[in-house]
């Protein structure tokens, strides 16, 4: 799941993912916040945070394109 919403959105999403069962989130820039990196860490919720999804896209395709 990945998030670009409000902070104050995110932890309110994130428990509705802990019922889902989902067990990886990507928080983009400005979606995380320190309650919601603590929340998945407190229950077992992968949690990519301070990386932009197309600035990581865009470094692995230069690399791979080289």
């Amino acid at each position: 799941m990945i998030f670009v919403i409000p902070p104050q959105i995110t932890l309110e999403v994130l428990k509705d993912v802990k019922k889902l069962y989902i067990k990886n989130v990507w928080m983009q820039p400005g979606s995380e916040s320190e309650e919601a990196i603590a929340f998945c860490a407190e229950h077992g919720i992968e949690c990519v945070h301070n990386a932009c999804m197309m600035i990581e896209r865009r470094k692995d395709y230069v690399l791979t394109n080289l």
